[in-house]
């Protein structure tokens, strides 16, 4: 008998940036797992709830060593930018 998957796919979409040696993972809609092209994990970008006079941000999170904590690394007008904060 053939089982399906039951790996759970997420629907979120891409980030849609490059960034030399780092991967950028939907996790869901709105975050972002940032990894090293061989896996390892770096933390997050979350796209933030924009304002009339923010416009769109994104939040850098650093994994810290423990692998169970976060350290917000800044808040920033594109994902480019929050991006560049793990390289």
């Amino acid at each position: 008998m053939a089982y399906g998957s039951t790996l759970i796919r997420s629907r979120a979409t891409p980030l849609g940036i490059t960034a030399p040696g780092l991967s950028f993972l939907p996790v869901r809609d709105g975050l972002w797992r940032v990894t090293t092209v061989t896996g390892a994990i770096l933390g997050h970008i979350e796209r933030g709830e924009s304002g009339a006079e923010r416009g769109q941000r994104f939040t850098a999170r650093a994994l810290l060593s423990d692998g169970v904590h976060y350290s917000e690394l800044g808040e920033f007008g594109d994902a480019q930018t929050a991006a560049e904060c793990f390289r």
